[in-house]
């Protein structure tokens, strides 16, 4: 039995995600529970256009926008990303009850972190791949 690995199957790396969000408390728990699940977590106080810069460093999969506080500032922050950064995935994290962005998923913003961390998984299993070719 060989023990050497394939060469054309990469490792599984961590989803990248952006927690765009001004609730401080809201950053924090939901960084800290959804990096115990394995994901790469950046945190931004930004959810205004000044975002671009945070997705620039950061390349994520995924930004998870807070747009609890005003629909309007997360409306034009997701037309920011969209504009310049169509490879990356947006889910909206919303009031409950209240509608997200139309177009975007959306999750209520204390759902359980199993609903959240469900909800970036679905969304970035939507990204386009590129085959990785076998080595000759």
């Amino acid at each position: 039995m060989s023990t050497s690995r394939p060469t054309n199957v990469r490792p599984i790396q961590p989803i990248r995600v952006v927690l765009a969000s001004r609730d401080r408390r809201y950053v924090r728990v939901t960084a800290l529970l959804l990096e115990q699940r394995g994901f790469e977590v950046r945190r931004t106080a930004r959810t205004d256009p000044s975002l671009i810069a945070v997705l620039d460093r950061n390349r994520p999969h995924v930004v998870l926008l807070d747009a609890s506080s005003s629909l309007v500032d997360a409306g034009r922050a997701a037309a920011a990303i969209g504009g310049l950064h169509d490879h990356v995935r947006l889910v909206i994290a919303k009031n409950e009850g209240s509608e997200g962005l139309r177009g975007f998923r959306s999750v209520d913003k204390w759902a359980p972190i199993e609903v959240l961390a469900s909800e970036l998984e679905l969304e970035f299993m939507q990204m386009p791949w590129t085959p990785v070719p076998a080595s000759a």
